[in-house]
């Protein structure tokens, strides 16, 4: 839209429309609008017909989008049309009304409050920022999944916390990892710099809380095999370090390591013999035994670790299917069906296809119930 078109609003005949207006759309009948529109001299008019060729075009294109009974406020902003609800439903009109009121008096931190509590999240956020309260604002955005922009305002609110979750949402890292640091997370500091790929940055925290897999993960990834080594022997990964051993050329201490990894599958056999599910799971993934490590935890009822598991082990199909069995933990059907679908459809024998087809229809009839 050009200059000239915003200045080039039709002088309608009154009852006439003028950015910033509410517009109440009541009904719609053989091509006409029935709304309330405001009268020249300031009040408000009866229902009108009013024929869209009366009104700017742009917005009599935006009005035949919105639900009968939307309140609407339409305007010009940065040469572009803004058309915005600002209540549905008897409730949400009812605010809606409450808060064009409030913010004809100036007192747009009450107008805002009201288009929050009536679920008018987006509007909100707006008019709070225009108060000169940030973090409300966040608030709101952070409500209707706005993240990065709640994230810049949650910054200048200084709440770190809230500035990280919404930098996770969008998968902006290093910036999360940034947020947790200053106010000394160290642990989420250290998850968000390693998925960032900060490996020294996130070494750093993950010494500050003495998680010693985690320093030898970013050390193994910077290619420092010895120390890497080292560190997981202080984690009992002895796989892991028998693996940095032989990557560093240490072979005394790659043997050693080999040693230490037959130790803990002789715990790991033992343990599941008699029972104890989950110590054997553990055994297993300290030894890097991670199939075996995902079928003790399914035995022990914890599904989602073990989809984990069958993951790093390259077993797709085996881990959507224990997510599913996840999902029906929990009572949530719907996502079951789907997941053991998805297990189906990567799955080799006609029996498992057949039992995960099956297992799908019994999710969806529990989900109609």
């Amino acid at each position: 839209m050009n200059k000239s078109e915003v200045d080039s609003f039709p002088a309608h005949r009154s009852p006439r429309i003028q950015p910033g207006d509410v517009v109440a759309l009541l009904d719609q009948e053989s091509g006409l609008f029935v709304v309330e529109l405001p009268l020249d001299d300031g009040t408000r008019s009866h229902a009108s017909e009013v024929d869209p060729a009366v009104l700017w075009a742009p917005l009599a294109e935006a009005l035949l989008g919105k639900e009968l009974g939307d309140l609407v406020r339409y305007a010009v902003e940065r040469d572009h049309l803004v058309v915005e609800v600002l209540g549905r439903g008897e409730a949400g009109l009812a605010a809606a009304h409450d808060a064009v009121s409030a913010e004809a008096e100036g007192d747009l931190a009450l107008a805002a409050a009201l288009l929050e509590q009536s679920g008018n999240s987006a509007s909100a956020a707006r008019r709070f920022e225009r108060a000169g309260e940030p973090h409300s604002a966040a608030r709101c955005l952070e409500a209707t999944g706005n993240w990065e922009r709640a994230a810049r305002l949650y910054f200048e609110s200084e709440d770190c916390r809230s500035e990280a979750r919404c930098r996770q949402a969008f998968s902006d890292h290093i910036g999360a990892g940034t947020a947790y640091a200053k106010v000394n997370d160290h642990a989420n500091a250290a998850r968000m710099f390693e998925l960032g790929k900060q490996w020294d940055t996130a070494a750093e925290h993950y010494r500050a809380t003495e998680d010693h897999a985690g320093v030898g993960r970013c050390l193994e990834a910077l290619g420092m095999f010895i120390a890497a080594a080292e560190s997981y022997r202080l984690a009992n990964e002895r796989f892991r370090a028998a693996v940095c051993s032989t990557n560093a050329g240490d072979k005394a201490s790659a043997k050693a390591d080999r040693v230490a990894v037959a130790h803990l599958v002789s715990a790991a056999h033992c343990s599941e013999k008699a029972g104890d599910n989950s110590a054997a799971a553990e055994d297993y993934r300290l030894a890097g035994l991670f199939r075996n490590a995902a079928e003790c935890c399914e035995k022990a009822g914890r599904f989602s670790e073990a989809a984990e598991f069958y993951d790093v082990a390259g077993y797709s199909g085996e881990a959507h299917r224990c997510r599913a069995l996840a999902f029906v933990q929990v009572g949530e059907h719907a996502r079951a069906a789907e997941l053991f679908d998805q297990a189906a459809e990567l799955a080799f024998w006609a029996g498992d296809i057949l039992s995960l087809r099956q297992q799908a229809a019994e999710c969806r009839r529990m989900g109609r119930m």
